[in-house]
């Protein structure tokens, strides 16, 4: 199994906003959680990704135990719902983010976002800033960023919740077929 969480808990003061959950996702699956706003679906891939604290249980990503490892060492790309890129850098310098600050040499980055470029279909894009592009292709650049470090599991947030109709379809197929392409355990 490529994620396991047992028994997860969270709570903010007197509210529990995950209780006692537990799953599994196979090695490569595309797995969906679903539940209404503030049902804990955020909270359990910020507890996933490392980024919110867990009150109980265990998170196992490939056999590894992760609970009490920082984010950067649990080997996850996350995406979320607003994309978070950072719109001082331009889409090259997003999606080298993640290796630059793994101290990845400059040609090795730049192959890398190469690939990733045209995985994501924005081959030629690489010097616009972020609020040159349209939220699809910026969201195509949050997943790029994701890919970089080549996570064995990847996260998405609400990945379609800021785009409009025709153009959630689009991305939906495409993060499909790159999920399925590179075989990344996604949730």
């Amino acid at each position: 199994m490529s994620v396991v969480l047992q028994g997860l808990e969270k709570r903010y003061g007197s509210h529990a906003a995950v209780q006692d959950l537990s799953l599994e996702v196979a090695d490569g699956e595309l797995f969906v959680l679903l539940g209404p706003s503030g049902s804990g679906k955020s909270t359990v891939l910020r507890m996933v990704a490392g980024l919110v604290d867990i009150d109980a249980g265990r998170v196992l990503l490939h056999g590894r135990d992760v609970t009490d490892l920082p984010p950067q060492r649990r080997g996850v790309g996350i995406v979320f719902q607003h994309y978070a890129l950072f719109h001082h850098m331009s889409v090259a310098e997003n999606i080298e983010f993640a290796l630059r600050i793994r101290g990845i040499p400059a040609s090795d980055r730049r192959l890398r976002r190469d690939e990733l470029l045209e995985l994501v279909d924005l081959a030629g894009l690489g010097a616009r800033m972020p609020a040159h592009l349209s939220g699809g292709q910026q969201q195509r650049v949050a997943l790029a960023r994701a890919l970089a470090h080549k996570p064995d599991v990847l996260l998405l947030d609400e990945p379609f919740g800021a785009l409009d109709a025709r153009i959630r379809a689009e991305l939906r197929r495409a993060i499909r077929g790159i999920q399925k392409e590179l075989g990344v355990t996604t949730i």
